[in-house]
C-alpha cells in the first residue's frame, strides 16, 4: 500500500489561515492545531477516492509541520531603551503552544527551525520610511513601533517578523 507523508509550512500556513478558513479563531492554539488536523484529513480522504484503503489512515505515513522555534531572548527597545521580553510575546505563547498541541497528536511530527537575531539591530518599517521620505515625520518623531526586529531563519535568507 502506497503511504504518503503530509509536509505543511507553518509559517505560510498561519499567515493564509484566517482568509481560507475564517471561521476558525487564528489565535487559538488548539482550534488551529483542529483546522490543520482536518487539513490532513481532507487531503488523505482525496488520495484514498484513488487507492480505497479500508481506513484513511492506513494511507498516512505522518504528517510533518514545519516552522521555526518563537525567537525568545531578551532586547531593549530602539528608541525608548526600555527592556523587551521575546518569549512573552503573544505570537510566542501561541507557537509554542500551537507546536504542544500538534506533537500530542497520532501521526504528526513538528520540525523546527531557528530564528537568530543579527547584533542589536532594527529594521525600519516600510510605511514609516515612506513617511520620512515624504516628509511627513521627521526622526525625531521616530516611536519603538517604528521598528521591527533584524530576524532571519538560520539557515536561509528570510527573514522573520514576530
Amino acid at each position: 500500500m502506497t503511504k504518503v507523508a503530509i509536509l505543511i509550512d507553518g509559517g505560510y500556513f498561519l499567515k493564509r489561515l484566517p482568509d481560507v478558513r475564517p471561521d476558525v479563531d487564528s489565535k487559538d492554539p488548539k482550534a488551529v492545531a483542529n483546522a490543520i488536523e482536518q487539513l490532513v484529513q481532507w487531503h488523505l480522504e482525496c488520495f484514498n477516492k484513488v487507492h480505497n484503503a479500508s481506513s484513511i489512515l492506513q494511507l498516512l505515513y505522518r504528517s510533518f509541520y514545519y516552522d521555526a522555534r518563537p525567537y525568545d531572548e531578551k532586547a531593549h527597545l530602539p528608541v525608548s531603551k526600555k527592556p523587551f521580553d521575546y518569549a512573552k510575546t503573544p505570537q510566542a505563547k501561541f507557537r509554542k503552544e500551537l507546536f504542544d498541541q500538534l506533537r500530542s497528536r497520532p501521526y504528526f511530527a513538528v520540525r523546527l527551525g531557528e530564528v537568530r537575531r543579527h547584533a542589536p539591530s532594527w529594521i525600519l518599517k516600510v510605511r514609516t520610511q515612506e513617511q520620512i521620505l515624504k516628509g511627513e515625520i521627521k526622526i525625531d518623531d521616530l516611536t519603538d513601533e517604528d521598528f521591527s526586529p533584524a530576524l532571519h531563519l538560520e539557515g536561509c535568507g528570510h527573514a522573520y517578523r514576530p
